[in-house]
C-alpha cells in the first residue's frame, strides 16, 4: 500500500516514516479494521426424541421370542390333545365292537357290557395320562386293540358268557398305550392335568357303548 506526501505530492511506500523527496513526515497509515463474526450454536430441539437403550431393545426381542415359543408350545398341546381324542375314540370303539360281537344273540350280556364300558373308560384315562409324541399317541392304543382283537379270534372258544375276546382286545390296547411313555414336568395349562383324564374317561365310555350297541343290535 502506497501513500502520497502532503508537501511534495510524491507517492511512496507507506512503510517510510519520512518522504524520500522532501523529507517531510508522512502520515501514519490507518489501521485495517478487524471484523469479528460470531457464530451461534444450533438450537436444541424443543422435544428431543428419546433414544432407545440397548437393554430395552433386548427385552423387546426376548419378549417376541417368548411369544413365538409360547405359540409353538400351545400348538403342540392342541395337536397332542387331538391325537389323544382320536386314539381313545378308535380303541374304545373297537373294544365295544368286540364285546358286542360276543354278546350278540345272548340274553345275559351284562358282563360284556361292563367290560366294554369299563375298558373304554380305562383306555381313556391311560391314553391321556401316558405322554408320548403325538404320532405314537395316535397309533399306539388303536393298534393294540386291533392286534388284541385278531389274537382273541385265534383263541379257542370258552364259556360264551365270559367276555374273553373283549378282555384280550382291551389288554392289547392298554399295553401298547403304556409302552414308550415318558414323564413330563407339567403342562403350560394346569387345568388340563385334571380335565384330560376326565374327558378321556367319558369319551372312552361313550365310544365303547356305541361300539357295543352297534354289534349287539346287529347280531
Amino acid at each position: 500500500m502506497n501513500v502520497i506526501c502532503e508537501y511534495c505530492g510524491r507517492e511512496q511506500p507507506a512503510e517510510n516514516l519520512r518522504c524520500i523527496g522532501c523529507g517531510a513526515p508522512l502520515p501514519a497509515p490507518e489501521p485495517v479494521p478487524m471484523r469479528v463474526t460470531v457464530v451461534e450454536s444450533a438450537p436444541e430441539p424443543a422435544n428431543p426424541l428419546p433414544t432407545p437403550e440397548l437393554g430395552d431393545t433386548l427385552k423387546e426381542g426376548l419378549a417376541a421370542a417368548g411369544a413365538v415359543v409360547g405359540s409353538l408350545s400351545l400348538g403342540s398341546i392342541v395337536l397332542r390333545v387331538a391325537a389323544q381324542g382320536i386314539a381313545i375314540a378308535i380303541s374304545a370303539f373297537i373294544v365295544g365292537l368286540t364285546a358286542g360281537s360276543e354278546a350278540a344273540g345272548q340274553s345275559r350280556y351284562i358282563l360284556h357290557l361292563l367290560t366294554a364300558l369299563l375298558g373304554g373308560t380305562l383306555l381313556g384315562v391311560v391314553v391321556t395320562l401316558v405322554k408320548k409324541r403325538s404320532i405314537w399317541t395316535l397309533l399306539a392304543a388303536p393298534s393294540g386293540t386291533i392286534l388284541g382283537s385278531v389274537a382273541a379270534r385265534l383263541l379257542p372258544d370258552f364259556n360264551p358268557l365270559l367276555p374273553l375276546n373283549a378282555l384280550v382286545t382291551l389288554a392289547g390296547g392298554l399295553i401298547l398305550a403304556m409302552v414308550g411313555g415318558y414323564r413330563t414336568r407339567g403342562t403350560r395349562i394346569p387345568c388340563l392335568k385334571v380335565l384330560q383324564p376326565i374327558a378321556g374317561a367319558v369319551g372312552g365310555l361313550l365310544f365303547a357303548l356305541l361300539g357295543f350297541y352297534v354289534l349287539y343290535r346287529a347280531g
